[in-house]
Order: C-alpha cells, then structure tokens, then sequence
C-alpha cells in the first residue's frame, strides 16, 4: 500500500517525511462555496485514490470531498461520537 498524500489542518503539526506528502487542509474546504476549497478538491481527485482515511478532524467534510474517492472515504474516530455519549 502507498500513501499518497497526508493532509494536515496546520502547518505547526507536520513532521518530518518531505514536503511533496503533504496536501495543506484550506480554512474553507467546501469546493462549492470557495476557491480554496475547489483547489483543495481538484489536489485531492489529482491523487486517484480508492480511499480517504480521516483521523480526528473534527469539523463536517462536505460531500464533494467525501465523493472523491473511488471506493469510500473512511473515518476513524477516537472517541464516541456525540450521538453516542
């Protein structure tokens, strides 16, 4: 399995690993309301992924970006979910 790309919300949180792995998560990631978010999104499908792992983002991934990927983005969450608690 390759890793594509890693995307992380802010630039204090990379490690080490090159700069070419990392995609910069956009303030406004919704494609259908932002240029940024469209740019973000057009990064993103350049990849051709099957799959989207997502850990512990915690805002709401609009659907645009959820439909990306050819099988299925995947979210992993380390806590309950608030529906849950």
């Amino acid at each position: 399995m390759k890793i594509a790309k890693i995307v992380l919300p802010s630039q204090k949180e990379r490690g080490s690993g090159g700069e070419e792995n990392f995609i910069q998560t956009p303030t406004k990631l919704n494609p259908e309301k932002s240029d940024e978010g469209r740019e973000f999104a057009e990064r993103l499908k350049e990849k051709n992924a099957d799959f989207f792992v997502v850990i512990g983002y915690g805002k709401i991934i609009p659907q645009a970006i959820l439909d990306i990927p050819k099988i299925a983005p995947i979210n992993i969450h380390v806590s309950l979910l608030p529906k849950y608690r």
